[in-house]
């Protein structure tokens, strides 16, 4: 294998651990996202914010609020069939990532994987 190709397995390799473990970040709020605060919030944040930024009236607040409960609703039921595509790649991402771990980095990494995963079993 020449140097060059070595090069550019590296690299693309680091590229890729690099956007899976920015992912996983992102997915288990880590990290968040600096321009949607509110979404975490949930729909009565998102009522008072458009009340108070865009004056609302009465009637089209009570639609808002409908509207903001149905989305959450669609949301939770789309994040709930995807979970089982989720859990796989995450599953096959932490199995290629402990590949190349030595064995104490693998015990850590299993330690802090269970905490995560019991974390978010709440």
């Amino acid at each position: 294998m020449t140097s060059r190709r070595k090069a550019f397995i590296s690299l693309l390799s680091a590229f890729i651990l690099g956007f899976s473990c920015c992912f996983f970040l992102f997915y288990f709020g880590i990290l968040e996202h600096r321009h949607f605060p509110r979404h975490r919030q949930g729909p009565t944040a998102d009522l008072a914010h458009f009340t108070r930024e865009l004056d609302l009236n009465t009637q089209q607040q009570d639609f808002l609020k409908k509207q903001l409960e149905l989305v959450q609703t669609r949301h939770e039921e789309i994040c709930q069939t995807n979970r089982e595509q989720f859990m796989k790649l995450r599953d096959e991402f932490r199995r290629s990532f402990s590949s190349i771990l030595t064995p104490e980095q693998q015990k850590k990494f299993i330690d802090y994987n269970r905490k995560r995963d019991e974390k978010f079993k709440k």
